[in-house]
C-alpha cells in the first residue's frame, strides 16, 4: 500500500502541494467517461511513467486509482482528524481516527474490502470532522460509473 501510494502522489506531482495536484489532474486528458465519472490519463513529466486517476466530473478532490479511493476536502490548522462514512442506505462506520498518512494528506483513504465495498454501492456519505469546526467536510458521491471506468484501467495501461 505504501509503495503504491507513493507512487500515485509522485505520479500526480503531490510532492510539493495539494495545488500542484489539481494543476497535474486538471491538465490530464479524459479518457473515458461512464455515469458521472472519468478516467483521465497523462504521462509523469519527469519519469515519463504512464499514469492514470479516476474523477468524478467537476470534483478532482475525490480521485480513485485501481486499488485505493482517496477523499479529499480538509482544510486549514488541524486538517483531517476523523471520519464516517456510509454507503447507500446502510448504517454509517463507525467514526475513525484519521491515520498519521490521512492526517498528513489531508485526505481520507478507503482501499482493500473497503474499497471493494464502495465499487459495489450507488451512493457514498462521507462526514469528516477536524480540530477546529471550519476544518471539516460533508461530501455526497455518486458512484454510478466508477466501476466502468475503472475497468477501462489495464486496457489504457494505466500502471
Amino acid at each position: 500500500m505504501v509503495q503504491k501510494f507513493a507512487c500515485v502522489l509522485g505520479l500526480l506531482g503531490l510532492v510539493v502541494a495539494e495545488q500542484a495536484l489539481a494543476a497535474k489532474v486538471s491538465e490530464m486528458p479524459v479518457i473515458h467517461t461512464s455515469g458521472s465519472w472519468e478516467l483521465r490519463k497523462g504521462v509523469d513529466s519527469f519519469t515519463d511513467e504512464v499514469s492514470c486517476v479516476a474523477t468524478p466530473k467537476g470534483d478532482i478532490s475525490i480521485q480513485a486509482t485501481d486499488e485505493t479511493f482517496y477523499i479529499g476536502g480538509a482544510r486549514g490548522r488541524g486538517g483531517l482528524q476523523g471520519y464516517r462514512y456510509r454507503l447507500d442506505n446502510n448504517d454509517p462506520v463507525p467514526l475513525r481516527l484519521a491515520t498519521d498518512m490521512e492526517q498528513k494528506i489531508q485526505n481520507i483513504i478507503l482501499e482493500g474490502g473497503e474499497y471493494q465495498d464502495i465499487l459495489g454501492a450507488k451512493r457514498l456519505r462521507v462526514l469528516a470532522v477536524g480540530l477546529l469546526s471550519n476544518t471539516g467536510f460533508e461530501k455526497d458521491i455518486s458512484l454510478v460509473g466508477l466501476k466502468a471506468v475503472l475497468s477501462r484501467w489495464n486496457a489504457e495501461q494505466c500502471g
